[in-house]
């Protein structure tokens, strides 16, 4: 670490205001609902090795310049995500993608712009303000069937195959070889179908990891603190089977002719709720919202999908919608890995410079000009 001297110490608290004196809005997703994990768990909870903090925005240069380690902020957390290979990252496709608003009632979702949408990999801890490591992003990119079912606002509104990618512009292993990581399993197609039937017939108690909001006041009248978590929170969500999951997102009441949506085909979520459910706060518990989209969902330790999106509070029937790996086994399965990984260097490799000068940046006021440097130094003599 660079020894700071006497003048950089001076400079500290202007460089500081500079920093972090102007936040710009932040497009947050979803939120997770959960008990604190403690720092051992990292040793035997293996997706808090594989999960991504996805931050909207990273230090200014002059932090590594001065070799000091600078933590995310909490407003900027987005989503969550995990690390599927060195240059890889998995999360939900409206993470990075934006929808195509044409009237319609399926609306596709492009890709963001990173300059305008810019993402940053933190990962190596379960602590926030230990998070010292990330990764710039390259390119983003989603499924070419996620879609966003808009039926003006009634329950069945929501994504289908929610998953997107975030390929980095530099290696994991590279960029932060210090950070303690781990990559999230392959597994070979035949058992991921296998397993998936197994956790809707038999139900399984899966888990959901996370930053976002957490803390639920009032139990009568539930009200959600707006306030992400520091420590990443867990909470353990039932898996519904397929006809109680359709009777809650898709009931026939709110049904009628022109949905053109045959659930029985098309859809590609899975439904949780909380097994605790003696009261209306009971049944948010764990429940997905604002900030965690894209984080993991995984069953007996074996990542099952990613979550995609919760129930608001005023609703009746409290659910999380997650979009399992079953619909995205190109992206998981073993049998397709050498291809995936060929397929996605492909678009990364072909990302032009264009996409990535606004990451010299970030979106808010950063010391990044000398010139104004040594401005801030002749101000601290005067």
């Amino acid at each position: 670490m660079v020894k700071l001297n006497s003048i950089t110490l001076l400079l500290l608290p202007s460089i500081i205001l500079l920093q972090f004196g102007h936040l710009s809005e932040v497009r947050q997703k979803r939120v997770l609902f959960g008990r604190e994990g403690e720092r051992g768990d990292r040793d035997y909870v293996p997706s808090y090795r594989y999960f991504v903090f996805l931050s909207h925005t990273k230090p200014a240069w002059i932090w590594r310049t001065l070799g000091i380690l600078v933590s995310p902020d909490q407003e900027d957390l987005v989503c969550g995500g995990s690390i599927l290979t060195p240059f890889i990252v998995l999360t939900a496709a409206h993470c990075v993608g934006e929808r195509i608003q044409d009237g319609s009632k399926r609306n596709a979702l492009k890709r963001a712009s990173l300059f305008e949408h810019p993402l940053f990999s933190y990962v190596g801890h379960n602590l926030r303000t230990k998070m010292k490591y990330w990764v710039d992003p390259k390119v983003y990119a989603t499924a070419t069937s996620a879609v966003y079912l808009d039926f003006g606002g009634r329950t069945v509104s929501g994504y289908l195959d929610d998953f997107g990618l975030v390929l980095l512009k530099n290696s994991i292993a590279d960029e932060v070889p210090k950070a303690k990581i781990s990559y999230a399993p392959s597994y070979p197609d035949k058992d991921i179908v296998e397993f998936f039937d197994e956790v809707l017939q038999n139900e399984y108690m899966c888990l959901h990891i996370g930053h976002g909001l957490w803390k639920v006041s009032n139990s009568d009248r539930p009200e959600v603190d707006i306030v992400t978590s520091d420590p990443i929170r867990w909470g353990w969500r039932t898996v519904m089977n397929e006809d109680d999951c359709e009777y809650v997102t898709y009931p026939r009441g709110d049904r009628y002719p022109g949905d053109g949506f045959n659930y029985t085909k098309e859809n590609t979520w899975v439904c949780s709720q909380t097994t605790h459910r003696h009261k209306k706060v009971d049944d948010l518990l764990y429940n997905g919202g604002r900030g965690d989209s894209g984080g993991p969902f995984t069953c007996n330790h074996v990542l099952f999908g990613v979550l995609s999106k919760g129930s608001t509070i005023a609703a009746t029937n409290i659910i999380t919608w997650d979009t399992p790996i079953l619909y995205s086994r190109f992206y998981i399965g073993s049998e397709y890995r050498a291809d995936f990984i060929a397929y996605y260097k492909g678009i990364a490799d072909a990302a032009t410079d264009a996409n990535l000068r606004s990451l010299t940046s970030p979106p808010r006021f950063a010391v990044s000009d000398p010139l104004l440097l040594y401005i801030l130094v002749l101000l601290t003599y005067l």
